[in-house]
């Protein structure tokens, strides 16, 4: 077996010029397969020469970016300077946070009172008893409408039910008056139309059909 011969070699470190020694082969040495700094810390840290300060300073400055304005924040009206490439509208976090949170409250009331149009205008219009043909009037001999605890109490009586809802026309950008047809009522047990609770019992397509034949029918 080959014996490889080393010796100590001595370096000056590149980064900060301290004296540090190595054990090397011949061959190591001659192709420079070494640690050229004394640790770690210079290894991994870079050289700030003038020349390269120099260079990074005219980039940064060069860019348009870094061009600076005065500008009024959009809560308070406080000038403050920023970038111009910036979109910043407020002077700090907290006039921020103030303006969104009061503008989340007013589009917050804005929709829920949006809401609250469409849906009185989806309410069923017609009369329940000039359609015998198409309501199941007997269910109303034998169970009553519905009634609340202080209006007559028959919390399990007949009750109208979107068969499309209310909440789905909304979020589906669906007109009221589809949503308010007729053929989109159906007569449930109260208690049943709870646990119905916000879901369709059919999809919009089989509800424009069955709209298409109330129209065909002349009976709306």
């Amino acid at each position: 077996m080959n014996i490889v011969e080393k010796k100590k070699y001595i370096f000056n470190c590149k980064k900060c010029g301290n004296v540090y020694s190595l054990i090397l082969s011949n061959t190591e040495y001659t192709k420079s397969k070494y640690k050229k700094n004394c640790s770690l810390k210079c290894a991994n840290s870079r050289i700030q020469t003038n020349e390269i300060n120099k260079k990074r300073s005219n980039t940064l400055f060069n860019k348009a970016e870094c061009i600076k304005e005065i500008r009024y924040c959009k809560e308070c009206g406080t000038s403050f300077e920023t970038r111009i490439k910036r979109n910043q509208i407020f002077c700090n976090h907290k006039c921020s946070s103030t303006y969104n949170s009061r503008e989340y409250v007013k589009r917050t009331n804005l929709k829920k009172d949006e809401y609250e149009i469409y849906r009185k205008e989806c309410k069923f219009k017609f009369n329940i008893y000039e359609y015998p043909n198409y309501f199941d009037l007997i269910l109303i001999e034998k169970f009553g409408w519905y009634a609340a605890f202080n209006r007559g109490n028959n919390l399990n009586g007949i009750s109208r039910d979107h068969k499309i809802s209310v909440l789905y026309g909304w979020n589906n950008n669906i007109d009221a008056s589809i949503i308010s047809h007729p053929a989109n009522c159906e007569l449930i047990r109260h208690k049943k139309n709870q646990r119905k609770n916000r879901k369709c019992s059919i999809t919009l397509d089989e509800l424009k059909k069955e709209i298409t034949k109330w129209i065909s029918a002349r009976v709306v």
